[in-house]
């Protein structure tokens, strides 16, 4: 039978502050399906208290990828393997749901998956070009055809919709994992190989970057800090890139204790450094 659903992936204590931010958002504008993948025992107490609060089901999953460098980046590449939807929409733990999320449904289903522009920028722009141009030893064919070119956008996985028989799901896992110990391999490995494959590229205003795209534009639906900017400070202990909109809901959820989050508080804190700058502020 087919169904729909959104899906989120965890490991560790380090982005449960985020999750609990951004899926507290997405209740906001969807009612549907939400899954919680976790991928670590340790994590699935605290996974089950946040998956509980808003309705979402928690998924201890049993990882195939070996230990070490990279590890993250290619277990979120096997997203088809563990969501218990046929058609998915991913969302990062550091994004907050501002509108309806939905037509990513749609597109997933009509064209396998549907990938999202990071902001305006083409495979030309200078540090998306020499993030792939540092796999011409892996990928030398695929290096030469796509960097530099405009025609091809630039790509970011923090927000997708996709079908389980995506042909690209099933193989993306074999194209990031020669690169596992390199920046972002998953996210490298997409964009040099998803345009051979059935695919959408959909607006940036399903992924719209806290720092290099308009949050303002009213059409936006999802905002993402990408790069932990989610509290980002600047020398004065000014919040930059736009993170007051998340500061402003996590510190409501401090406040009411959502999710018994100061339970595992020091938990976060020990490895989100951006958000344990913040709280030193």
């Amino acid at each position: 039978m087919k169904s729909r659903g959104v899906i989120y992936y965890n490991r560790g204590t380090g982005c449960l502050a985020r999750l609990i931010v951004s899926l507290q958002s997405l209740r906001e504008h969807y009612d549907g399906n939400v899954s919680i993948i976790c991928a670590d025992i340790e994590s699935e107490v605290y996974i089950k208290k946040i998956a509980n609060k808003f309705g979402a089901i928690a998924i201890l999953w049993n990882s195939p990828v070996s230990k070490g460098k990279g590890q993250v980046f290619l277990e979120t590449t096997l997203a088809a393997d563990y969501t218990p939807y046929s058609t998915t929409i991913w969302l990062d733990a550091d994004t907050i749901v501002v509108g309806d999320v939905t037509d990513l449904f749609q597109q997933a289903e009509e064209n396998e998956i549907a990938m999202t522009q990071f902001s305006n920028w083409t495979m030309a722009q200078g540090i998306i070009r020499r993030r792939i141009k540092s796999w011409a030893d892996i990928y030398p064919k695929r290096v030469k055809r796509y960097v530099g070119k405009p025609e091809y956008q630039s790509l970011n996985c923090g927000v997708y919709g996709f079908i389980t028989e995506s042909k690209f799901m099933q193989d993306w896992y074999k194209f990031a994992e020669p690169g596992r110990s390199r920046f972002i391999p998953n996210e490298v490995a997409m964009q040099l190989s998803i345009w051979e494959y059935p695919h959408l590229v959909a607006d940036q205003k399903y992924n719209c970057s806290c720092k290099y795209s308009d949050i303002n534009d009213p059409d936006v639906r999802v905002i993402h800090y990408h790069g932990k900017k989610h509290c980002r400070m600047d020398e004065n202990k000014n919040v930059l890139f736009n993170g007051n909109l998340w500061v402003d809901r996590y510190e409501k959820i401090l406040e009411e204790n959502l999710c018994d989050i100061h339970s595992y508080l020091p938990l976060i804190l020990k490895h989100d450094r951006t958000l344990r700058r913040y709280t030193k502020r």
